[in-house]
């Protein structure tokens, strides 16, 4: 199967809008323009000819590109260096459709596939119509899961017991079944500004309390435009028209400029991050981001919810909330270390999850699977040896969220990782 034929007009496209931008800055360019394309219809004539020829070069780079979909899923392109990704069909992680600003002006969509394989195991398949996107992307997300739903079926015939702390692999996929299919939680635009904004404005107003300071104004606005602009409209992409809903899987569906379909498997999700910004406090909401096996890219699913909505989330994936009740905790040694959030720093131990808590000023909740910690780390520096303290990281799967808990006693720490260890 081929490419839409319009990928790579769009690709030459980009490139060529890039490279315009930055030549027009420049104003022995700009003159030279005004000079020879002083009229109209000699500015047409240049303008198509450059056209016919993007679209006569475009047409063998296009010839090269294929891609099929079998028992192996196979990408090829390259016209002089063929280059060659593959994967074979059971190993498909996630498969989400993509619709980039620029192609989606065309009509145009990504289909990724994500597979077991590391960081670089995504096969991004560049560009096809949204509905043939949709259509493949529900084609292998069938083929995954009724092959991971017999993977699991066999794995459960062979094991009459499982030890403590570990989930029944078989209601992990389908975890909460009997709740799934109703759930619907989205985020409002109005809420989808405000929160951006405030999460930005902290940064915003230190940058401009120094720049002020400092009386570099003009460097100020620079220093503004590129450490404050990206992450505030990467948040509102994010969160622009959000719309979680629930069954086996995870479907989400966000994006302003960049619009994105996306399922998580449940059984996928290993941990989840739950942050609140110092601003956001005022109204309650908070910041839900997953690690996800097979996942490589960023995986907040709620990037401004209310309390409620997290918890919505967090019972459909781990069924429990997101209270903690701790089972250890800092000690008042510790403040020596974590003067600010050290009365903050507590974790709970359940027979299937693990919950940590920390930070005060921007108060943060990990919540993860006995089952899926894949190694305990007990470290301690220095003056935590002389305290008598010690932090005991979880290891889960590679993405955003990280398990670490800080500054226990070292007899805790023992307890807590013989206790982990028993029930791996």
């Amino acid at each position: 199967m081929r490419v839409h034929r319009l990928s790579p007009m769009v690709r030459i496209a980009q490139s060529c809008i890039a490279v315009l931008v930055v030549l027009l800055v420049r104003e022995d360019f700009r003159s030279f323009i005004l000079d020879h394309l002083s009229t109209w219809w000699i500015a047409l004539l240049v303008l198509l000819g450059l056209i016919a020829v993007t679209w006569v070069l475009s047409g063998i780079w296009w010839r090269a590109t294929s891609f099929s979909i079998g028992e192996e899923i196979s990408y090829e392109h390259g016209v002089f260096s063929k280059t060659t990704r593959s994967a074979q069909r059971e190993n498909i992680q996630a498969v989400d459709v993509v619709e980039p600003f620029f192609p989606r002006l065309f009509g145009l969509a990504e289909l990724r596939i994500e597979t077991a394989g590391g960081d670089d195991s995504v096969i991004a398949i560049r560009y096809l119509r949204p509905a043939q996107a949709h259509e493949l992307r529900k084609e292998l997300l069938s083929h995954a899961r009724h092959a991971g739903e017999d993977a699991i079926e066999g794995a459960a015939e062979d094991t009459d017991a499982q030890l403590p702390g570990h989930r029944d692999a078989k209601t992990q996929g389908h975890a909460h079944d009997d709740q799934a299919g109703d759930a619907d939680v989205s985020i409002p635009v109005s809420r989808a500004l405000l929160g951006a904004g405030l999460q930005q404005a902290p940064r915003l107003l230190i940058l401009l309390l120094v720049f002020w300071a400092l009386d570099l104004a003009s460097i100020g606005l620079i220093a503004i435009a590129f450490s404050v602009v990206p992450p505030l409209f990467r948040h509102l992409d994010q969160a622009w028209q959000m719309r979680l809903r629930f069954s086996n899987t995870l479907n989400l569906t966000y994006g302003l400029a960049n619009r994105s379909h996306s399922d998580i498997p449940l059984r996928r999700v290993h941990a989840a991050r739950i942050k609140q910004y110092p601003l956001w406090r005022f109204f309650g909401w908070w910041e839900v981001t997953l690690a996800v096996s097979g996942y490589t890219e960023n995986t907040t699913v709620l990037p401004v919810g209310t309390r409620e909505e997290v918890e919505e989330v967090l019972q459909r994936i781990f069924g429990r909330d997101m209270d903690i009740h701790a089972t250890f905790s800092s000690p008042k040694q510790a403040k020596w270390i974590s003067p600010i959030d050290w009365k903050q720093q507590q974790v709970e131990l359940e027979q299937e999850h693990v919950v940590l808590s920390f930070g005060r000023i921007a108060p943060q909740r990990v919540l993860l699977n006995r089952a899926d910690i894949q190694a305990l780390v007990l470290s301690r520096g220095p003056v935590q040896h002389k305290l008598g303290v010690c932090n005991l990281e979880c290891a889960v799967v590679h993405g955003p969220v990280r398990a670490k808990i800080r500054d226990l006693r070292t007899e805790d720490a023992q307890t807590l990782l013989d206790q982990l260890r028993a029930g791996r």
